[in-house]
């Protein structure tokens, strides 16, 4: 995001590297996980992943529709949006969710 702000063109970025780990990263459910062993899974790991691919204009290393099925899921009986199914709902999952599907170009 920092080399986003200051305008850098990603042209000293291994973006086949990073696409492919992003890949790698990604469960069969469409979250991510942070790293690829033992860590935890939720929606702030989606938005990383999406935001990630939208600057380096790459799609390649996720599946999208499994990624837009998980932000989907997400959304809690209170109609708010919870870090993974089925949780209580809160602010920063909102954000990550809404900038997800608006990353997309799926918020409608």
């Amino acid at each position: 995001l920092t080399l986003a702000i200051l305008g850098d063109d990603f042209s000293r970025v291994n973006k086949g590297g990073i696409i492919a780990n992003l890949g790698r990263l990604q469960n069969d459910d469409g979250s991510f996980q942070a790293v690829g062993f033992g860590s935890e899974t939720d929606a702030r790991f989606l938005f990383c992943a999406v935001a990630i691919s939208f600057m380096l204009q790459d799609w390649s290393g996720i599946n999208v529709d499994s990624s837009l099925q998980f932000a989907l899921a997400v959304q809690s009986h209170d109609g708010g949006i919870g870090l993974l199914p089925g949780q209580e709902s809160h602010g920063g999952p909102s954000y990550c969710i809404c900038a997800t599907l608006a990353l997309l170009g799926r918020l409608e």
